[in-house]
């Protein structure tokens, strides 16, 4: 028998000395190489999901206990796990957490109030009803209206959690560092200040001054041609793009790699 700390150290039946939990130090060091791995594969260029996933998987004991114990600075935690500044360990983690999804509850709790946001965006007037004037019924829009459009309805200043930019090497980035919470939109054309940014180029979130990567927000690209065709797709950047392609005749034969049909 030994004493099982998962039980207030409770004495339990041991049948086979192998059935021992494996000793703490053991397994911190082992996670603690794991991380170091973690680190490693997101140096490269093209960082494999599968890998950065089970890494990620592996490591959430130690990360939780630092983060919750410790609470270490958002740089501190950027340079120890990278990966969790990316947009698909960020969903990730919070499954992890709370094991549901972020984007599903997220979304359905969104669309579900969304109807009576823009009933209520729509019956004001002055200057907030022409900033909330600007509807567009494509869903995805719609969403970003009525986020960006809370700050307007309760008349809250969003100038230092909204950042607009051309790119990310303006003068403005300096700035970043006095910014506690912010999203970054980078925008194709001109940037006008009461802009609601409903088709930005690319997002990101900014905390403590640290930006996480830039999710770049892909459009739809729709080819139609003859039925002899060569397409070359280059896709770079985090969430890595989904490429589709649509049989219309049973005779159409597809060859390629890391395309879905």
């Amino acid at each position: 028998m030994y004493e099982d700390p998962d039980f207030d150290n409770g004495l339990c039946n041991l049948e086979d000395v192998n059935d021992l939990p494996p000793e703490k130090a053991t397994t911190e060091e082992k996670l603690e190489e794991e991380r170091k791995d973690m680190i490693e594969e997101m140096k490269k260029r093209y960082p494999s999901d599968p890998i950065i996933k089970l890494k990620m998987d592996k490591t959430f004991p130690i990360r939780r206990q630092e983060i919750v114990n410790s609470a270490p600075p958002v740089k501190v935690i950027r340079e120890r796990w990278p990966a969790l500044f990316t947009e698909k360990q960020i969903i990730a983690e919070f499954s992890r957490i709370t094991t549901l999804s972020l984007e599903n509850n997220f979304y359905e709790a969104l669309d579900r109030y969304t109807p009576q946001f823009l009933k209520l965006f729509k019956s004001k007037k002055g200057s907030k009803g022409g900033k909330l004037s600007k509807i567009d019924h494509e869903v995805t829009k719609l969403r970003t209206l009525v986020i960006r459009g809370l700050s307007v309805l309760l008349g809250e200043d969003s100038t230092n959690f909204y950042l607009s930019c051309m790119s990310l090497e303006e003068e403005n980035q300096n700035d970043w560092g006095q910014i506690t919470v912010g999203i970054l939109i980078s925008e194709d054309g001109p940037l006008q200040s009461d802009d609601l940014h409903l088709d930005p180029k690319s997002l990101s979130v900014i905390l403590e001054g640290v930006p996480a990567r830039i999710t770049n927000i892909s459009r739809d690209i729709t080819v139609n041609e003859g039925s002899s065709i060569s397409l070359m797709c280059l896709a770079i950047g985090r969430p890595e793009a989904n490429i589709m392609w649509k049989h219309h005749s049973a005779r159409e034969v597809m060859e390629g790699s890391g395309i879905s049909s």
